[in-house]
């Protein structure tokens, strides 16, 4: 009798041992799948982050602080800027100059680079 108990229990604790054996496989496939989806999260960002695909054809007035029209711009940038559309306010977008400047300028200022027609 003592031995069928003996025997159950290394028959359970084996038993364990591969359950444990391939939650630890599953976990750490589930790792690497992970750490895989972030670099190439960060690789996205990076291109987003240093690519400046639309130019303005014209000197355009950006306001740093809102998309107002009730107060004096507070700047302008030159025709040929390089900028990246960061989001869509209505008439105005939310751009990223090449200089690293952060501004609102009107939506239409911002021309697209032929055959893009992706949106922020």
């Amino acid at each position: 009798m003592r031995s069928w108990i003996v025997l159950g229990l290394m028959i359970a604790l084996g038993t364990g041992c591969d359950t444990a054996m391939q939650a630890q496989r599953e976990e750490e496939a589930r790792r690497k799948a992970t750490v895989k989806k972030l670099k190439q999260l960060g690789e996205k960002l990076h291109e987003q982050h240093t690519s400046f695909p639309s130019v303005l054809p014209f000197a355009t007035e950006y306001y740093t602080t809102g998309p107002q029209q009730g107060r004096p711009a507070d700047g302008t940038f030159p025709a040929g800027t390089k900028v990246r559309i960061i989001e869509k306010f209505g008439s105005y977008v939310l751009v990223k100059s090449e200089g690293g400047t952060p501004a609102y300028i009107a939506a239409d200022a911002a021309k697209q680079p032929e055959g893009d027609t992706s949106t922020p």
